[in-house]
């Protein structure tokens, strides 16, 4: 069912749909089971090992198939497909019991959010038993129609026809989507730019992936004119890589800690700034502050600040270190290039922030976060560019929860922090948006892209990701991860069409 290595041709029929009985009932034993709407952090759906493949089906339209399996028996529940139609998104939730389809639901998103699985957003149900479509509802402007196999008799012919559509549509689809997973191939696309320290896009810098424990490469490229790289690599849990750039006359740079866990979708890497080697010897005085994330006038006074080369370097030499002032401050030379500053201070969470030092970029603002507790989780958002005003989400399983930072940073330099108490194992997606472009209607703004935003997602581990708002991306709001027990899973996608709009437009 697998064209070209990703391609799936829906055009073709190659399932049939059973033979009908009327006497079949409605049965949705399989959907109850695996969701738990009244009870999230119960849902048996958090259990399920999650992995997506990306595709493209017969229109070239993007796929992505986020795959929900037993974990004991490695038996497929559940598939949740997302086709990319440009101005929107089609979601569609394939449940199974052994192999066999039982229920499917559709809905269209421009921005992709957890929804309640009972809302009358998804605008179609199919129910379905030994493959026939025996009860299918529509639902339009929070009206729900409902057609039955045992009443088809009773519809005109016209209605007939288009049940007959729906039934072989849908049962083809479900299980083309069921085997057609089996067999395509989970990677990421993992991509980034590569500037001077003057800001201008380096060409021809060779970029190589490798895995932190043994240093074997696993993918190499080279930028082009506009500083841009990006390949592809198999998904590998539990495997910490890094890149390195590298290019003659500049100073060579690596990025650490990349992650790829499983069902993550494609990851932008930090912008990288190379110094050029002749001017190494001139370093530049740079002053680093560090605040008390959920109370910006607290400075981290006497923290211990150590600096090492790179971006996310956690335990590579250390090349300068000090102690943070009474103002939670720090002046150091450094040459034009990306550092990664430890700092740690009793009370607080370990703190990794990546320094960019470059001509305009002479001054660095970061955060810590106090000691959390067992399952108790931190996102802090920062950003550098004013007057802009950014504004954290964080969404819970099903929609049921939007909470929103206690902190509203307007047109200063500040942090907003989320805070998730006793997570469990429910899902959680964190959001950050432009409250200004969305507001004016200006969603392809490149407002947010150029804000320099970071959001850093802490643990009782300490800091577990850091995420950068992708570069050159149009959009006004941004689906940074998902929190699914105990894990910090990338999403990192930008959107340029709003609906929910009270979401993003309102404090």
């Amino acid at each position: 069912f697998i064209e070209n290595g990703n391609k799936i041709n829906y055009s073709v029929k190659y399932f049939e749909p059973g033979k009908r009985d009327k006497s079949l009932a409605k049965n949705a034993d399989i959907f109850s089971t695996v969701e738990n709407i009244d009870d999230p952090k119960g849902a048996y759906i958090n259990t399920c090992n999650v992995k997506r493949f990306p595709a493209v089906n017969e229109n070239d339209n993007e796929l992505e198939f986020f795959v929900y399996s037993d974990p004991s028996s490695n038996e497929v529940v559940k598939i949740s497909s997302r086709e990319n139609r440009k101005d929107y998104y089609k979601i569609r939730d394939y449940y199974y019991d052994k192999g066999r389809v039982k229920y499917v639901d559709e809905l269209n998103q421009t921005v992709i959010l957890p929804i309640n699985p009972g809302s009358s957003e998804i605008t179609s149900r199919y129910y379905i038993n030994k493959d026939c479509l025996v009860e299918y509802v529509y639902c339009e402007n929070n009206k729900a129609t409902v057609y039955k196999l045992s009443e088809l008799e009773d519809y005109s012919e016209g209605t007939v026809e288009q049940y007959d559509y729906l039934e072989k549509d849908i049962i083809n689809r479900a299980y083309i989507t069921y085997f057609a997973c089996k067999n395509l191939t989970e990677e990421v696309t993992i991509s980034g730019y590569v500037l001077d320290e003057f800001n201008q896009p380096l060409n021809e810098i060779t970029v190589e992936f490798y895995k932190e424990s043994d240093n074997s490469r696993v993918a190499n490229t080279k930028t082009n004119g506009d500083g841009f790289y990006s390949f592809k690599v198999p998904v590998v849990d539990t495997v910490d890589y890094y890149v390195a750039l590298t290019k003659e006359s500049l100073v060579s740079m690596n990025i650490y800690g990349v992650r790829i866990p499983r069902g993550c979708g494609d990851i932008s890497i930090d912008t990288a700034y190379m110094g050029y080697t002749d001017n190494t010897g001139i370093p530049y005085n740079i002053q680093v502050v560090v605040r008390d994330a959920a109370d910006s006038g607290i400075p981290i006074n006497d923290g211990q600040i150590k600096f090492r080369n790179g971006i996310n370097n956690r335990n590579g030499e250390v090349i300068a270190s000090g102690v943070l002032d009474s103002t939670g401050s720090i002046f150091i030379p450094l040459s034009s290039s990306v550092y990664t500053a430890e700092v740690t201070k009793g009370g607080y969470e370990t703190a990794y922030l990546n320094v960019v030092v470059k001509q305009d970029h002479l001054s660095f603002i970061g955060y810590a976060v106090t000691d959390l507790t067992e399952n108790n989780y931190t996102a802090v958002l920062s950003w550098e560019s004013s007057p802009l005003d950014l504004d954290s989400r964080l969404v819970s399983q099903y929609g049921k929860n939007v909470v929103r930072s206690k902190i509203d940073s307007i047109g200063s330099i500040m942090a907003e922090t989320l805070n998730i108490n006793d997570a469990g194992s429910e899902e959680y997606k964190i959001y950050l948006s432009d409250y200004g472009s969305a507001s004016t209607g200006d969603a392809m703004s490149y407002n947010m892209t150029n804000s320099g935003a970071t959001v850093e997602v802490y643990s009782s581990n300490g800091l577990v990701q850091s995420f950068k708002v992708p570069a050159a991306h149009a959009g006004s709001v941004w689906n940074i991860c998902t929190i699914r027990n105990g894990n910090v899973i990338p999403d990192d996608i930008m959107f340029y069409n709003l609906d929910k709009e009270a979401i993003w437009k309102t404090k």
